[in-house]
């Protein structure tokens, strides 16, 4: 027991630290929003990014990479160009290093206005699924220094392309009534 204790923190300072948050649906069934988004068509996806992260090129194809992995059974493209296939209003926006105060709802209303702010040692990624409003989002903390930033900043982006639109039917709690 005493080494699966050390190999396992041994891991987790090799590997870094990323922090993940649940999902916040603002809505009661989003994948139903995502159904109707995206089988058969093309879903609007958004990247913000400080140019001191990465190229916006290469955050776009891994955003985009890792939702048409996720979400493969829908038949669908997430594309950051526009194309006649897309259902408006929705969009996906992936958001590096906002401001603070950003909230989802700023994030929906106008991706395009948005600032990113430089990387650091740390990273913030929100990922917003939108209608007019966000119907979910989830968050991430990246820890990007050392050897390991950019694998860590893939496995944030793949985690959060996963988590966005959740796929399981959540657990539900029964009573003795």
């Amino acid at each position: 027991m005493r080494n699966f204790f050390v190999i396992s923190l041994l891991v987790v300072f090799l590997a870094g630290c990323n922090t993940l948050s649940g999902t916040r649906s603002y809505t009661s069934d989003p994948r139903s929003f995502l159904d109707y988004a995206a089988v058969n068509k093309d879903v609007k996806t958004i990247v913000i990014s400080h140019s001191s992260l990465a190229k916006k090129s290469e955050l776009e194809t891994l955003v985009t990479e890792n939702l048409n992995q996720s979400y493969y059974y829908l038949h669908t493209n997430f594309k950051t160009a526009n194309t006649a296939n897309m259902q408006k209003p929705y969009r996906i926006v992936f958001a590096f290093n906002p401001p603070i105060q950003t909230t989802s709802d700023q994030i929906c209303a106008s991706p395009e206005s948005l600032k990113s702010l430089p990387a650091g040692e740390n990273i913030f990624i929100m990922a917003v699924f939108c209608e007019n409003q966000p119907l979910t989002e989830v968050v991430a903390n990246v820890d990007f220094k050392g050897s390991a930033k950019k694998a860590n900043l893939r496995d944030a982006i793949k985690q959060l392309a996963i988590s966005l639109v959740p796929q399981e039917e959540p657990m539900k709690s029964f009573s003795s009534e």
